[in-house]
């Protein structure tokens, strides 16, 4: 996995430390946006026993997947 995100200047591997790249962190920043964003969609559409039904479903999926590995 490290290579991958290495070939694509998203880290650098230094004397076995990773260290991630301005690119690295500028997709962090994008992607931390993009899940806030979708967040207050979400809560925004959906009444607050809907949005904790959610996050019960969506704990189980986790919880099923964790298990499966």
């Amino acid at each position: 996995m490290t290579k991958k995100l290495a070939a694509k200047d998203l880290i650098r591997v230094d004397d076995d430390t990773v260290i991630e790249t301005e690119a690295g962190k500028d997709l962090c920043k994008k992607v931390e946006k993009h899940r806030a964003e979708t967040d207050q969609t979400i809560t925004g559409m959906l009444s607050k026993d809907e949005t904790l039904g959610l996050v019960n479903v969506l704990k189980k999926m986790l919880k099923s997947s964790e298990d499966n590995k």
